[in-house]
């Protein structure tokens, strides 16, 4: 953190990496300010600054490891109403999984799956959803979060931990909001997982593949998981019960929307707006 206004904002924790992760899985700034007049408008800011890098470590299918001992089916389960094995979803990865045994083979023929048969299409706001990966499923169609939360349940329900990550996309050409994934493959640890980005144009499996185990520089990691608390926890309902990234605000305890208020971010880098 640089500097913010008021300057006696609360910084959440760190996230702690664990299962599950601890601290604030959400990362967060906390503001309160007094509305002594109502016709004058109410700013808050902050700015910080972080270091943003590609991740590209050398998997192998030949060299894929069973999971810890210890590992206690952390990232298997269900969590409604979002994570749920229907018996579709069951169906659908038994048919896309077969006899497979290695995880990461299975992870991509699910990726590979999801590629072809869910197009991505720009979503409601995901408090009207009442399950993510059901609604991708029977829909064939979601934006990043959706294909996202699909792609995790059925990593899952094939014995491949799988867990949230979101933020933001910050690309010299724009800034916007994403959500992706990270798998649990021995040895390597959590690899990101990107469904909504697909298996790219070309018949080079490393460039096709890309976006199963690596991940481009240009993301802003602001959430380790969904639908945790914030910190301090918001007393009122969540305009975004799931995802954070916009940031909530709400007024003697009751929430805004999204449309009561406005946001701007602005994105340097070595000090030259690049968004």
């Amino acid at each position: 953190m640089l500097s913010m206004s008021p300057q006696d904002g609360e910084i959440a924790p760190n996230g702690i990496d664990g299962n599950p992760v601890s601290g604030s899985p959400q990362r967060s700034v906390y503001f309160e300010q007094r509305v002594d007049d109502p016709g004058k408008a109410i700013e808050f800011k902050e700015t910080f600054e972080y270091t943003s890098f590609a991740y590209y470590p050398k998997i192998d299918e030949t060299k894929v490891q069973p999971l810890p001992s210890d590992w206690n089916g952390a990232y298997l389960a269900e969590r409604p109403p979002h994570i749920v094995f229907t018996p579709q979803i069951r169906k659908t990865v038994a048919e896309i999984v077969g006899d497979e045994t290695n995880s990461l083979v299975k992870a991509r023929k699910i990726y590979h799956w999801i590629d072809a048969n869910i197009r991505y299409h720009a979503e409601e706001e995901y408090c009207v959803i009442p399950g993510f990966a059901t609604a991708c499923l029977s829909r064939r169609k979601g934006d990043c979060g959706i294909q996202s939360t699909l792609f995790m349940t059925m990593c899952r329900a094939a014995g491949v931990p799988a867990r949230w990550q979101s933020g933001w996309e910050t690309k010299p050409v724009r800034n916007t909001m994403h959500d992706w994934t990270e798998i649990y493959i021995a040895p390597w640890g959590w690899l990101p997982c990107d469904p909504s980005y697909g298996v790219q144009k070309s018949d080079d499996p490393k460039i096709a593949d890309f976006y199963i185990g690596h991940q481009d520089s240009y993301r802003m990691i602001v959430n380790l998981d969904y639908g945790r608390p914030l910190c301090p926890p918001k007393p009122s309902l969540r305009s975004e019960p799931a995802d954070f990234q916009r940031g909530e605000v709400e007024v003697d305890g009751k929430n805004l929307y999204f449309d009561d208020w406005e946001y701007d971010m602005k994105i340097f880098v070595d000090g030259k707006q690049v968004s």
